[in-house]
């Protein structure tokens, strides 16, 4: 196979690096040495396992294997400082031993410090040394090798261990190893005693590996994924690259076969032969059975000039099914060898999908003929109990939630991830960007530029292509994240386009040719505001890469860089984008109006799937999630983990819905009451592989529903023509909606039967107005005093304070409904984006904050009468340069209308919000309101909500962030209704749409808490109901492009908005 060429060539490279540096370097600890990546290990491979027969091999159940694993409780010895530690296991203290859970995180375990930081590195900066106390785990356990694991080869397997560590068996030193994020192995079998035997790890929490894995993440330390034992032959099949090939009308497969053998006696080995067989999706025989003697292998002679060709062994099938995120048809690959005699030796297996995926010559991604958009997530190895160990159940969770949402892609942000989790992908049906283990975030490109790392830089990225080229659903590699860039990546490149020219080449850091035309020097002045900003190309991207991967465009910035006109058609992928952190999400519907405009724009991956928060408990016995600082840590980026689409938890926030309605795969357009089209954008489904329903709602009831068979393939157009007439006697006053889904007909490996794919919704043009309200009966009195202005009527009363102008309290039967002053609302709880990017880049926006208390009254004047009493109250607010008038209208049945002119006076700063706010009693939990629903939206993230007729308690009607925020509102409101337990309340109309929200929460409260914890319930519901309220922004969360983008920002201008209430039973 290509590794052992490389292998030399590598050792080459490490004796010139080791050549050119001083001694003195050589004289440090192999955990502060860069050239030392390991000792003892072996070269990386396939995953796999070895069976005792070809059935045992085609049923892939490694439990079926010579495999045994080691997880469970370990032992364990912390030491906090690695200069107190013992050097060996023999010295540690027999008190210091404890017990631990492998895999796992040795800070989630009650040892040492979680660390949270984004760019920052934990230390200070000078590799390869690490300048902090390093903590040291001992990690120690028994075992006996299986009897039936006679004459064989013992080869331990280290999932994953952070950061680096050296390894003892049965008190003999048997190597070292480094790179937290793939696996490590070693052959024990020369260490090995009959009976038991033991096994010691010395984990160091940091070391010169650390500088490469400085990613936005928990830094935690230890074991963290599976440990096993495997059991092998001494002459073997090691490893092999399977590549499957596609005829250009994918109507005949093929498959390339290059396998690799670890042999103790050669001249044995040589008259073995290994013998393959393909078997379908349902088991069956295909192809045909392949055989091929060890000695085509290992007598290959490599030319002077080119190289071998791939394939040793090549088999072809005829109209394969075809493997897709859709249709994820695989087919299973056993691989057996056997002696000259003929006698069966061993089996090994891996899954097989045959697809083609490239980007055409139009920059468009083709996945087996069709063009197809990444509509995908960045997802971090994270559970909030466990740190960096991911139960399987886990991961299989998480792809089932993203098929779920239509999400089809995954990049392993940022380092390879468990095996199991692209045997997930496999089998499920997800595009991965596998990225390599490297980020040197806080030294920028210092060390791609510095050769004494280009071992360690090459060595993660091809031992992760080693372990991972067998698995279909790996698309694109990628050569890891915000490292700068310099020759290091440019090797790494040109190794990756040589070694498997079937994947594209992925690296977001990869930009600026200073050879081309129109390059601009990155110390230029203009760089910023010409390249940086706009996303642009600096001449062109390097060529070590397939794409433009790029990060955190605005829609107008992406518009801007697909018109690029440089004479580069390689596609654009937004490598990150839409930086989901707290409330945010915004114009998600504008970026991927601009994503679908431009062929070249290939999609990309939101930034990112879940909150990477760990779950801790107050001294009270509060359960939260903690972020960076909780602990004490420093350096800490504070709540900058919390950036997903789920919760740290692993449930769906709103946000997700939103995803889910714009990756949609049927798009729904209504033609007239009766007629509508369906559009299929699936790539390889017919519609009629769903099942289709529809119904009519009026006022929360149904009032008709049907089904009906849609038909077409990817790209048809099908009509629907519904029996009219849809509503056969529209009741004055209610809307009326038809509501379209497409379901899963059958239970899939991802969701259940009747989980709904796609669906819409569409007003019905029906509505007929209430007619108008005769003449209220009853009369209003009024008595004024110096100090309140009262009126009431028939079970009703309300009263203003004459010294400020307020109205102050509202009473119906009795019941105090509004509590508070109704007032000006300027202002909200800022989110995330709010707080670090959009309000910071917006003077004096942070004087609307407690707007109503600078509010002077000017004037207040009323006219009472019988059947109408108007009031109004004149006031000049900050300091006289906003003028504010607010005029009730009371009629004698207690119906208030007030209507509130907003002018300013001078040039005043966008605005949060505009409209008003007041409490009522907590006994009003209930809120009833027609308008978008069910979950929190806002004006720039309510395109998956449909407007509706909804009810829920006050209690739940908030989505709650780890730090809370703006949280609750429901936008476009035709009616809102609140009432106690009585049944008694108010119901809010309004000229126009109207935004509201109803927390249990002030909204100083959930500016001041810092954790959900902080928040406190002080009796009364927060009522804000808003003429405007401002997008939540999201493009990313640090500078101007966190605001909300122009068409969702408040301007400080001339308003005047109008809400109307009355009592209601």
């Amino acid at each position: 196979m290509h590794t052992s060429l490389f292998t030399n060539s590598f050792s080459c490279l490490l004796l010139f690096i080791i050549s050119s540096i001083s001694l003195s370097a050589q004289d440090q600890p192999d955990w502060q040495n860069q050239l030392v990546i390991s000792k003892n290990k072996l070269p990386a491979r396939t995953t796999q396992y070895s069976y005792g027969s070809q059935a045992d091999a085609l049923s892939m159940d490694r439990d079926r294997a010579a495999m045994q694993s080691l997880n469970g409780q370990w032992s364990f010895a912390f030491y906090p400082d690695a200069n107190e530690a013992p050097q060996t296991p023999a010295s540690v203290e027999k008190v210091r031993w404890g017990n631990i859970a492998v895999p796992g995180n040795w800070e989630t375990q009650g040892h040492g410090q979680p660390i949270y930081t984004n760019i920052a590195y934990p230390f200070k900066k000078n590799p390869p040394f690490i300048s902090r106390t390093n903590p040291v785990g001992f990690y120690q356990r028994s075992f006996t090798v299986p009897a039936d694991w006679s004459g064989r080869d013992v080869i331990l397997h280290f999932g994953g261990v952070s950061s680096a560590f050296s390894l003892w068996i049965n008190g003999r030193e048997a190597g070292y190893s480094q790179g937290s994020r793939l696996p490590a192995e070693f052959d024990i079998t020369s260490l090995l005693q009959a009976g038991d035997n033991t096994l010691t790890l010395k984990v160091y929490r940091w070391s010169d590996g650390s500088y490469l894995e400085d990613q936005d993440m928990w830094r935690l330390s230890g074991i963290h994924r599976e440990v096993l034992l495997l059991g092998e032959l001494s002459n073997r099949l090691n490893d092999w690259d399977a590549r499957p090939r596609l005829s250009s009308d994918f109507q005949t497969g093929y498959l390339d076969l290059r396998p690799e053998f670890t042999v103790a006696d050669r001249k044995k080995a040589e008259g073995f032969m290994l013998r393959t067989q393909l078997y379908g999706p349902a088991g069956e025989q295909v192809g045909t059975a392949r055989e091929m003697p060890l000695r085509k292998a290992l007598k290959e002679n490599y030319p002077q000039r080119d190289n071998v060709p791939f394939a040793l062994i090549s088999d072809t099938i005829q109209k394969p099914k075809l493997w897709s995120a859709e249709h994820p048809n695989l087919y299973t690959l056993v691989l057996s060898l056997h002696d000259e005699s003929g006698n069966f030796l061993q089996a090994k297996s891996s899954r097989v999908g045959f697809r083609h995926a490239a980007f055409n010559a139009a920059g468009e991604w083709v996945v087996n003929g069709e063009p197809t958009f990444i509509m995908g997530v960045n997802r971090h190895d994270h559970d909030h109990l466990t740190g960096k160990a991911v139960s399987r159940a886990s991961m299989r969770r998480d792809i089932e939630l993203m098929k779920q949402h239509n999400i089809n892609s995954v990049r392993t942000s940022h380092y390879p991830n468990d095996p199991y989790f692209y045997d997930l992908c496999d089998e499920l049906g997800m595009y991965v960007m596998d990225e390599t283990n490297l980020e040197t975030h806080g030294l920028g490109g210092a060390l791609s530029n510095d050769p004494t790392w280009t071992y360690a830089f090459m060595d993660r990225m091809i031992r992760m292509i080693e372990r991972d080229k067998n698995h279909p659903s790996i698309v694109f590699w990628s050569l890891g994240n915000e490292s700068g860039y310099g020759p290091s990546h440019a090797a790494m490149g040109a190794w990756v386009r040589d070694f498997d020219p079937t994947r594209p080449i992925h690296y977001e850091g990869a930009q600026g040719d200073p050879t081309a035309p129109g390059y601009i020097n990155t110390n230029a002045p203009n760089f910023k505001a010409d390249v940086f900003q706009n996303k642009l190309s600096n001449g062109r991207d390097p060529d070590a890469v397939d794409m433009l991967g790029r990060f955190y465009p605005t829609p107008r910035q992406l518009d801007i860089l697909a018109r690029e006109d440089n004479g580069d058609t390689r596609p654009i992928v937004l490598t990150e984008y839409a930086h989901v952190m707290g409330n945010s999400l915004g114009n998600f519907p504008e970026l991927w109006e601009v994503i679908r405009k431009y062929p070249r724009v290939a999609g990309g991956y939101i930034w990112d799937w879940r909150d990477q928060g760990l779950q801790d408990t107050t001294a009270a016995g509060e359960v939260y999630f903690a972020y960076g600082g909780d602990y004490g840590d420093k350096p800490n980026s504070n709540n900058f983990c919390m950036n997903g689409l789920l919760t740290s938890d692993q449930k769906p926030k709103a946000a997700l819905k939103e995803v889910k309605y714009q990756f949609q795969p049927v798009v729904f357009e209504q033609q007239d009451e009766e007629n509508y089209t369906i559009k299929n954008r699936f790539q390889f489904t017919n519609l009629d592989q769903l099942k289709w329903k529809w119904e009519v709602v009026g006022d929360g009831a149904q009032v008709q529903s049907g089904t009906f068979e849609a038909k077409g393939e990817p790209g048809f157009v099908f009509t629907l023509k519904l029996p009219a007439p849809l509503v056969a006697d529209p009741r004055a006053g209610v809307r009326y909606y038809l509501r379209i889904s497409g379901e899963l007909p059958a239970k899939t490996a991802w969701a259940p039967a009747g989980h709904i794919v796609a669906a819409d919704q569409f007003e019905l043009p029906v509505y007929q107005p209430r007619p108008v309200a005769e003449a209220v009966a009853g009369s209003i009195t009024g008595t004024v005093n110096p100090g309140a202005l009262n009126l009431s009527g028939k079970d009703w009363s309300l009263g203003f304070d004459v010294q400020t102008g307020w109205l102050t309290h509202y009473l119906v039967a009795g019941d105090t409904v509004l509590n508070a002053p109704l007032q000006p609302n300027l202002w909200r709880a800022p989110t995330d984006n709010d707080v670090r990017g959009y309000f910071p880049r917006r003077p004096g926006i942070r004087n609307y904050t407690n707007a109503e208390k600078t509010a002077e009254l000017i004037s207040f004047s009323h006219d009472i009468g019988v059947k109408t009493t108007t009031v109004t109250a004149d006031y000049r607010l900050l300091d006289g340069d906003l003028a504010l008038r607010m005029n009730y209208t009371i009629s004698a049945d207690g119906t208030v209308s007030v209507t509130t002119d907003f002018n300013p006076l001078t040039q005043l700063p966008e605005l949060p919000r505009l409209g008003l706010r007041t409490t009522l009693p907590a006994t009003f939990g209930t809120v009833q309101w027609h308008g978008r629903g069910p979950f929190d939206n806002y004006p720039d993230r309510n395109a998956a909500t449909h407007p509706g007729y909804y009810e829920v308690a006050v209690a739940d009607a908030f989505e709650e962030y780890p730090v809370p925020q703006e949280a609750g509102l429901r936008t476009d409101n035709h009616r809102l209704t609140l009432r106690n337990e009585a049944g008694r309340g108010i119901s809010i109309t309004a000229p126009d749409l109207f935004h509201f929200s109803a927390l249990p929460y002030s909204r100083e409260n959930l500016e001041a808490a810092k954790h959900p914890y902080d928040l406190q319930k002080d009796g009364r519901t927060h009522l804000s109901l808003d003429h405007r309220h401002a997008g939540v922004g999201g493009n990313n969360s640090w500078d101007m492009n966190a605001a909300p983008i122009e068409a969702y920002r408040i301007a400080a201008k001339a308003y005047s908005f109008t809400f109307r209430w009355s009592p209601t039973e």
